[in-house]
């Protein structure tokens, strides 16, 4: 029987992979593949600042084939650095 493909998603502002409702013993059945689905590893990816995409399957289990691919997008993020503020307006006190 072949599982579904799983219930994973992307959070491209922290570079992270979402696994909702799964459980821990589901998480360590996943497989990840950085390269188009060419090989699969269980090690989660680095994902950092730049795009990239990640398949996360079900890894085959005895005579279970591997589940379908989730893909998973991530891009660059934005410099969101702060503007550096300067003020030219000097102050001046007056007596009333």
């Amino acid at each position: 029987v072949t599982p579904p493909a799983p219930a994973v998603t992307a959070n491209d502002t922290t570079n992270t992979i979402n696994y909702g409702s799964l459980t821990a013993d589901e998480i360590a059945n996943l497989e990840y593949s950085t390269n188009g689905g060419t090989s699969y590893s269980s090690t989660v990816p680095t994902i950092g600042s730049g795009n990239l995409t990640v398949l996360v399957r079900v890894k085959a289990l005895g005579i279970n084939p591997a589940s379908p691919a989730t893909t998973l997008s991530f891009t660059t993020n934005p410099d969101i650095t702060a503007p550096s503020l300067t003020s030219s307006a000097s102050l001046s006190s007056s007596s009333i």
